[in-house]
Parts: C-alpha cells; structure tokens; sequence
C-alpha cells in the first residue's frame, strides 16, 4: 500500500463498503478505511487476500449493532457458488443482522427450481454450468440430448435433491429490497 493514502475523517466509526477488496486497490482501500477507524465490509474473489484482510478489519464490526447487507449474485460466479451460499448461511446462523437480496443471477435459479419455467439456456449464459458444478451436477449430461421440458425437469429435480434444506430456504427468502431509516438496497 502507498504511502499516500487519502484520509476522510468523517467517515471514523462509519460503514464503508468496498467492492473488490480481496486484493490489488480494493485491499489497500479496505486496509487504509479499516487503520482511519472505519467499519469496513467488503467483497471480493481471492478468498486467501480475504481471509488475512478479514483479521485485520474483524475488530471493527460490532455483532449487536451492524447489519450485513449481501447486494446478490451469490451463484454463477466461480464453481464455489454452493460454499458461497454456506458461508452466508452461516453468518446467519452466527447470530449476526444479515439481509441477502435477490441478483439477476438468482432471479434466473429461483425461476428454474422454484416457478420451474425451462430457462435453462438463458441462465447459461449467465453462469449456471458453475453453479451446477458447485452441487457437483454436470449440466451437459442433461442437456446433451437437448432443452425439452421432460429433459429439464430431471435436471432441475437432482439440483433440488442435492441442495439440502438451508440453501432451498435461502433462496426462498431472498428479497428484492431493504430499506433503513436513509437507505434503499437494491441489486441493481
């Protein structure tokens, strides 16, 4: 990290959030907000960069007062969509305020498995081999004889038969949106 960091004083003991910030820029600017005082969550790709950055910013957050806001796209990110969704949870499950709402990428799964509309070659190209492959399920051994309903819907119940209950129930309580007293969430 340079030197020659910019400090901002009115934002001691604010949340910043910083997207990318498991490496190169964004981590300097986790690690720069995170030494002003500044209560810093981030997201990023590279989970070893995180896991360090995670130590280092871990103090600042206070489990009875901040809440964690997930903005979505959980999935098709990366063949560890699964383990994304199990870290979520078990945050959760860690007593600590979380809202996880809805990306265009879980749009596309919850139509899929839950309203079970045969979308299967637009989540394509949105990713959804990866996360098949995160359930540890090979999409092209379904669709190798083509997109037919019947085709499909064997596809879409092994996803469910492989998703235990904790990941059925994430998905169904994803929201649109969440709203604090000056804020508006939005995947947008």
């Amino acid at each position: 990290m340079s030197n020659t960091s910019a400090v901002y004083p009115s934002l001691k003991d604010k949340v910043v959030f910083v997207l990318g910030g498991s490496s190169g820029i964004g981590a300097d600017f986790v690690e720069a907000f995170a030494k002003q005082g500044s209560k810093v969550a981030f997201v990023g790709r590279n989970e070893n960069s995180a896991n360090e950055l995670i130590v280092f910013s871990n103090d600042k957050f206070k489990v009875e007062e901040d809440l964690l806001v997930y903005l979505g796209d959980y999935i098709d990110r990366g063949l560890k969509s699964k383990q994304v969704i199990d870290q979520i949870i078990k945050i959760k499950n860690n007593k600590i305020k979380t809202k996880c709402l809805m990306g265009n990428h879980e749009e596309l799964m919850i139509d899929f498995i839950f309203n079970k509309k045969n979308n299967i070659k637009d989540w394509l190209k949105f990713g959804a081999d990866q996360t098949f492959k995160s359930y540890d399920i090979e999409i092209v051994d379904f669709i190798k004889d083509g997109f037919e309903d019947n085709i499909i819907d064997k596809l879409r119940n092994t996803l469910l038969d492989k998703m235990d209950d904790s990941h059925i129930n994430f998905f169904q309580k994803l929201e649109l949106t969440f709203s604090s007293k000056k804020y508006l969430f939005v995947h947008a």
